[in-house]
């Protein structure tokens, strides 16, 4: 989190805003929920790293026994302006299940990254 952070705020968003392009979003993290709190805390802890990020990506992947709404909360916690947005997501039990299906590597097909 705090490479990312350091690149987001002393580069990336910098140089969007000079070239006119500050009105982009950026979201930080995009993995798995686990990692929520760790990547929370440095992307929100002050008011300079919060300026460049929009939000948090999250993947919904691991999710099997748990679905891990307390890190969720936790995000939603340290900063509840932000966008908290799922990006990837699947059902991890089912398989081989899900080969059987028809639109598997189908264009329609959203289950799988």
């Amino acid at each position: 989190p705090e490479e990312m952070t350091d690149f987001v705020v002393n580069h990336l968003g910098p140089h969007l805003e000079a070239d006119g392009k500050g009105d982009l979003i950026i979201m930080g993290y995009d993995q798995n929920r686990q990692g929520v709190p760790e990547w929370a805390d440095v992307m929100y802890r002050d008011d300079t790293t919060k300026r460049y990020y929009d939000g948090l990506a999250v993947h919904w992947y691991e999710s099997t026994y748990d679905y891990f709404p307390d890190m969720l909360e936790y995000a939603r916690n340290a900063a509840p302006e932000k966008i908290l947005l799922q990006t990837e997501a699947c059902v991890d039990n089912q398989v081989p299940v899900w080969r059987d299906d028809a639109w598997y590597w189908q264009k329609e097909a959203t289950d799988w990254g």
